[in-house]
């Protein structure tokens, strides 16, 4: 019975199995997400000297993205599937278009 009941608690195709992340997943999602960010900053600092001037507007910048991070994966845990259609993604852009100019609500789509 034991033999059974470990089978069926392991096993990936069950339903009820859920897998952790591994290490090399977390460390490939941080250098992922590290080299985005460095792109953005190197982005910001050829073109957009100004910006990173002033702190707020950096802060703003990052707080965007941040946020439509935590949205996403707050849809994605969802118990309901393909429901990620529902994060307005497209409205990044145009809330940065609103504060900053044209040209760099374009390279943050």
């Amino acid at each position: 019975m034991s033999h059974s009941l470990l089978q069926h608690c392991c096993c990936r195709c069950h339903p009820d199995y859920k897998r952790g992340l591994t290490t090399i997943e977390v460390a490939g999602t941080v250098y992922y997400c590290g080299v985005m960010l460095l792109v953005l900053y190197l982005f910001l600092l050829q073109f957009r000297h100004e910006v990173l001037r002033i702190f707020r507007k950096t802060f703003f910048i990052l707080l965007a993205i941040f946020a439509f991070l935590l949205i996403t994966r707050l849809v994605m845990n969802l118990s309901t599937r393909n429901i990620i259609f529902l994060v307005p993604f497209a409205v990044i852009p145009v809330i940065i278009r609103t504060f900053y100019d044209a040209r760099l609500a374009s390279s943050s789509s």
